[in-house]
């Protein structure tokens, strides 16, 4: 008799932590609950709730299969399905057509479920302008799942602590900490403290799971949908199981208001758009929270210009804006009615404002100020490189990654710096670092591609020009890089596919004809290489460079 057997499943689950990196967690409740849940007050369910749940009718929120490690048709008389019948510390049932079996000490242990949003559901998109954007829908067949509220109307006549509510934690790994101190410090071993995803199996087919209680990470592929994540608490610790009793089930671990949200009903499907800053754009009707209400002005000012330039969709707005024309005026309105602030939108989408109150401008002169702070800061780095102090150019550039407002610009010129002197693996942590601090994203990347691409790790290069690309939108020096790439990869078809993206970009570009002609050589077309070759002479005839047979091609700068 084959089974599928699942003893490993712990071990599996484990190893699958490594593909992907969970953003968020979600939890569907009543606002009552949430209210509770967001203070530290956590309810704990055990598989034996979730099964009755279904037997009363309610299939998503429940399972009748929770907990089960044996499943065989009715027909299996093998010799294992006799020992377990034999069996008084396990309990048995039958459905569809099958026998499943289950142990009954795994029916009270107390778990917390969750949904987990993982960096792997995320889709790339890319806009008209050549803009990525990274985003994922969650149904709402998910939600339905949980609530017996099926329309805005039967929300609107629930009583509020009864409403259907979305709980968001913004920070799963402080989450799991909390829990897991809070545990640890009723004397529970950390390995009674399990916490993994689930995983989904066709349970109408033989299976076996001899690991326990890893059954209980074990779900049927109907729910799939919910990309579980679990906390298991396997401890017959006596000071755990009284705490336990005494506290109704429920986790007292402090306020975790600092990392949570609570969004209103769901009757739409959430959609999710992961920016590359690390923020999140989350849209659920009625949120609470994350919306266009919530923003300061110059959070505004930058979502205007986004939704403007085609880089973002205001999908987060409230009910009834459904066009773009009208989210752009629901966008102004609130820019006067919050703000005092009359902004005017011309036929080229420049933005015009005016009527700032003094605490505005105020904010704009000191935001300007800065600017003035750190361009004159990158002169004075600039002037100490060209007395060739380099060493104290660091030194000024370390100190003042210390202090917040200058944090950026000194790792980007710390990146400038260490890529003068070829100190490769010192410029690329600084400008990431440049980048992580949203200072010149662009240019900190770009300063990355050009060190990879000098020490030939041509690969390396291309990916982080397209990682550009995502951030600029399409660009015909991203593409001259790119081809060049390819040139010295000796990958010449895909060279001059990328060198005449940039000469489409820009028909005057001589470098990208030159080259192009560079790659038709080596392809043996010599006679529309001497055709690029002469075009890049034409558009730049006193360029000595062109008239000079060469091998290697310099990357622009």
């Amino acid at each position: 008799m084959n089974y599928d057997n699942n003893e490993n499943s712990d071990k599996q689950t484990k190893s699958e932590k490594k593909f992907f990196q969970t953003l968020m967690l979600f939890r569907c409740t009543k606002r009552e609950w949430a209210e509770q849940f967001c203070k530290g007050e956590i309810y704990l369910g055990s598989p034996r709730e979730w099964i009755q749940i279904e037997e009363d009718g309610n299939k998503g929120q429940g399972d009748l299969l929770e907990g089960v490690f044996l499943s065989v048709p009715e027909s299996d008389d093998s010799e294992l399905v006799q020992r377990m019948k034999d069996r008084t510390d396990i309990e048995s049932f039958s459905h569809n057509g099958f026998v499943f079996y289950r142990r009954k000490a795994v029916l009270d242990l107390r778990c917390l479920c969750l949904y987990g949003l993982n960096d792997n559901v995320f889709h790339k998109e890319v806009d008209t302008e050549g803009r990525a954007h990274y985003r994922t829908n969650i149904t709402r067949d998910y939600f339905s799942s949980f609530s017996h509220i099926n329309s805005l109307e039967d929300y609107e006549h629930t009583e509020p602590g009864e409403q259907s509510v979305v709980i968001v934690i913004s920070n799963p790994k402080s989450f799991f900490d909390r829990i897991r101190l809070f545990l640890l410090s009723l004397g529970i071993k950390e390995d009674e403290i399990i916490i993994s995803p689930v995983s989904y199996i066709d349970r109408y087919q033989r299976t076996l799971n001899q690991n326990t209680p890893t059954e209980l990470l074990q779900k049927d592929k109907a729910f799939e949908n919910q990309c579980e994540i679990r906390i298991i608490i396997n401890s017959k610790n006596p000071q755990y199981l009284e705490y336990i009793r005494s506290h109704k089930n429920k986790l007292h671990i402090g306020s975790i208001e600092d990392i949570t949200e609570v969004y209103d009903y769901y009757f739409d499907d959430m959609s999710l758009e992961r920016w590359k800053s690390g923020g999140m754009l989350i849209s659920l009707p009625r949120a609470k929270s994350m919306t266009i209400e919530t923003m300061d002005f110059f959070e505004l000012e930058d979502l205007l210009a986004n939704i403007l330039g085609g880089t973002v969709s205001l999908t987060n707005v409230p009910d009834g804006a459904k066009s773009w024309q009208e989210k752009l005026k629901m966008l102004i309105d609130l820019f006067y009615s919050k703000f005092g602030v009359v902004v005017t939108v011309a036929e080229d989408k420049s933005v015009h404002m005016y009527s700032l109150s003094a605490d505005l401008l105020e904010q704009a002169r000191k935001r300007h100020n800065l600017d003035i702070q750190c361009s004159e800061f990158t002169q004075h780095i600039q002037d100490l490189l060209m007395e060739q102090k380099y060493e104290t150019a660091i030194s000024e550039c370390k100190t003042k990654t210390q202090e917040q407002e200058y944090r950026g610009v000194a790792y980007f010129c710390l990146g400038k710096i260490y890529s003068f002197l070829q100190l490769d693996y010192q410029a690329i942590d600084a400008y990431m670092n440049a980048f992580n601090c949203d200072y010149k994203r662009i240019e900190s990347l770009d300063g990355i591609a050009n060190v990879y691409y000098n020490q030939g790790k041509y690969l390396k290069a291309i990916e982080i020009y397209n990682s550009i690309q995502d951030e600029k939108g399409y660009d015909g020096y991203i593409w001259y890089n790119i081809g060049n790439c390819y040139l010295f990869l000796g990958q010449y078809e895909k060279a001059i596919e990328n060198y005449d993206k940039a000469i489409g970009w820009n028909a005057e570009d001589s470098y990208a004809y030159y080259n192009k002609g560079d790659a038709l050589f080596n392809l043996n077309d010599t006679q529309q290489a001497e055709v690029c070759r002469q075009k890049a002479c034409e558009i730049n005839p006193n360029n000595e460079y062109f008239k000079q047979e060469y091998k290697k091609r310099d990357i622009r700068l």
